[in-house]
C-alpha cells in the first residue's frame, strides 16, 4: 500500500483539534486547543529566542550594585509572556463571567486577570498546558492507531509475497 499524504488542509485541521476539559480547583470549563496549534508554536518559538537572548545579557552582566537596574515594576516578565501566549493560542472557550456576571471574552488580558485572581495561578498555568499536551498527544496516538491498522488491513486477495523459509537445523551429532 502507497503512503498518502495528508493535504495542507488536513494538516492544519489537525493541529486545530480541540478539547474540553474542567478544571477541578476552580470549576472552570475550558476548550482547549492542541499544544500543536500553528499559532502557539509561533509564540512559543518566539519566546524560547528571547529568553535565548535575555539569558545571554544577563549572563553578561557585571554582578555589581547596578545588576538590578533597568527592571521596573511595569516590565513583561517571561511568565506573563507565556500566560499570554496561553490565553491567546491555546483557550478556545471558557465559562468565565466578569463582574457583571456578563461572559468574559477569551484573550490573553482576561487570561492574565484569572491567573491573578485563581488560588494556585501557577497550578492553573500547568494545567492548561498540560491539557493541551494532552490533546496533541491523543491525536498522534489515534494517527498511530490508523496507519497500524491500514498496515494490516489487506485487500482480500492473497498476498503475492513468499514466505521466508525457516533455516533448518543441521543435524547434531552425540559423542
Amino acid at each position: 500500500m502507497a503512503f498518502i499524504l495528508k493535504s495542507e488542509e488536513e494538516i492544519r485541521a489537525l493541529a486545530s483539534e480541540t478539547g474540553e476539559f474542567t478544571h477541578e480547583a476552580t470549576g472552570i470549563k475550558f476548550k482547549l486547543r492542541s499544544f500543536a496549534d500553528r499559532g502557539y508554536q509561533a509564540a512559543y518559538a518566539q519566546l524560547h529566542a528571547r529568553d535565548r537572548a535575555f539569558i545571554e545579557e544577563v549572563v553578561n552582566r557585571p554582578l555589581d550594585g547596578n545588576f538590578f537596574d533597568g527592571i521596573t515594576a511595569d516590565a513583561k516578565t517571561p511568565n506573563e509572556l507565556w500566560m499570554r501566549a496561553i490565553g491567546r493560542y491555546l483557550i478556545a472557550e471558557w465559562d468565565v463571567l466578569d463582574h457583571n456576571k456578563q461572559p468574559l471574552e477569551v484573550n490573553d488580558d482576561n487570561f492574565i486577570l484569572l491567573v491573578n485572581q485563581v488560588d494556585d495561578p501557577s497550578e492553573l498555568v500547568s494545567w492548561c498546558l498540560s491539557r493541551a499536551t494532552d490533546i496533541a498527544i491523543s491525536r498522534d496516538e489515534d494517527q498511530a492507531e490508523i496507519k497500524k491498522k491500514s498496515l494490516t488491513a489487506t485487500s482480500g486477495k492473497g498476498t503475492t509475497a513468499k514466505p521466508t523459509r525457516k533455516p533448518q537445523k543441521s543435524p547434531t551429532t552425540s559423542a
